[in-house]
């Protein structure tokens, strides 16, 4: 230990106090992101997008992994609650948006502990106010020490060394391994064909196959599992409040015009016989918690704090601007609208910022001399991920004016 130092040593023989088995499943799931060491392409097989970000979550007392998601952005609470999503709620539609796949992915239900590490996106009020919400107990896992995560940490190195190795494309870390092999020229997989390779492997292969020490068959203790203490399941009413109370956190004055939220104006009869009947005197401080959902815009979830329940609330939107908006792109095309004017915004400024950017992003894409940090930019715009319905990422032929020389789409 004098030799080598003492984390050195830990690490090695991972030594440490170890955490109480779970006797049953989802009673611990950990979750952590890797960034895939894998260049995908765009649709047209031609044009290099990058490295995707997996965000996976792995039972404890199966071994299953139980949800994932996979797209171009940094770890963030939007990846994690997509992850979270995909993973507390049944995989049915999953399933069958795949052709190829035949096993089933029964994991899914409350989860009882999560066991997450330091990084920002896990200290969020996002987070912490939809764990209280739903009754996940939280365990940060020690800096430095990521054998205290051991399932999540064999699903990333199984992952890389006997999915993502047998596939063009491949990425190598060493330098004597890489030898003259180029990643990007190699790379012959779309987005969507690899999110379908990838979930046919989680489902087919890795949840099927037994544990290193032959002691389990991940989906067999699953099932052992279930019978025994089945987990909380969301269904009806509660699958679509799970998505709620998972929705990005934030606190907002309800004023006579209703809610704003990012030069979006929401509002509806309810809330305003809300406000209506609050005292006089608390009316011009009335604050209320709202849940917004990153992947549409188009309506907020107001919590009245006096009925003990979400409100649903939509936008004030006579041009259509937050239809299937995005937050991210909400945010650009707001980023892309102060170039122009430094006036109030509106909805139909906005729509039009929107417009140009949509056709800017299409310009970009048919340009096949593009940076493959532009295009992951532009795979962040558009909202590639793995469980969101537009996850495909296309060039299309249509008109849309050039870039401006110079200009940027996203900073």
């Amino acid at each position: 230990m004098a030799r080598f130092g003492r984390s050195y040593v830990q690490k090695k023989y991972k030594l440490g106090d170890k955490y109480a088995e779970p006797t049953c499943v989802m009673e611990r799931v950990e979750i952590d992101h890797t960034v895939l060491d894998f260049t995908v392409l765009m649709e047209d097989n031609l044009t290099v997008i990058g490295r995707p970000t997996i965000t996976a979550l792995v039972d404890c007392y199966s071994s299953c992994v139980v949800g994932f998601y996979v797209s171009f952005n940094e770890p963030s609470y939007l990846s994690v609650r997509a992850a979270l999503v995909n993973a507390m709620l049944s995989k049915e539609d999953v399933i069958s948006s795949f052709s190829s796949i035949k096993a089933d992915w029964p994991c899914h239900g409350k989860i009882e502990l999560l066991v997450v590490d330091n990084g920002v996106e896990f200290w969020g009020d996002s987070l912490e106010s939809a764990c209280r919400e739903l009754g996940i107990n939280t365990s940060y896992n020690p800096v430095g020490k990521p054998w205290k995560k051991p399932k999540v940490e064999r699903f990333f190195r199984t992952l890389n060394s006997e999915f993502l190795d047998s596939l063009p494309g491949k990425n190598f870390r060493n330098i004597d391994e890489k030898g003259d092999y180029q990643p990007d020229r190699e790379a012959a997989i779309s987005f969507s064909l690899f999110n379908e390779l990838l979930h046919k492997w989680v489902i087919e292969v890795y949840n099927q196959k037994a544990d290193e020490r032959k002691t389990r068959v991940p989906i067999a203790k699953w099932y052992e599992g279930v019978s025994v203490y089945p987990p909380i399941e969301y269904t009806g009413e509660n699958n679509e409040l799970l998505r709620v109370k998972l929705g990005v956190l934030d606190t907002r004055s309800i004023s006579k015009d209703g809610i704003q939220f990012l030069h979006l104006l929401y509002d509806t009869p309810e809330l305003v016989e809300y406000r209506k009947y609050t005292p006089v005197a608390s009316r011009r401080s009335l604050k209320a918690q709202i849940k917004i959902n990153p992947h549409d815009l188009s309506h907020i979830y107001v919590y009245l704090e006096h009925h003990e329940r979400y409100l649903k609330v939509p936008a004030k939107d006579p041009d259509g601007y937050t239809n299937a908006l995005t937050l991210t792109q909400h945010k650009v095309n707001i980023k892309n609208r102060r170039r122009k004017v430094t006036d109030s915004q509106n909805s139909s400024s906005l729509a039009q910022s929107r417009l140009e950017i949509e056709q800017m992003v299409e310009q970009a894409l048919m340009n096949k001399k593009q940076k493959q940090s532009g295009m992951k930019k532009l795979a962040k715009y558009k909202g590639i991920g793995s469980n969101v319905e537009n996850g495909v990422l296309t060039a299309n032929t249509s008109k849309g004016f050039a870039l401006e020389e110079g200009q940027k789409l996203i900073k």
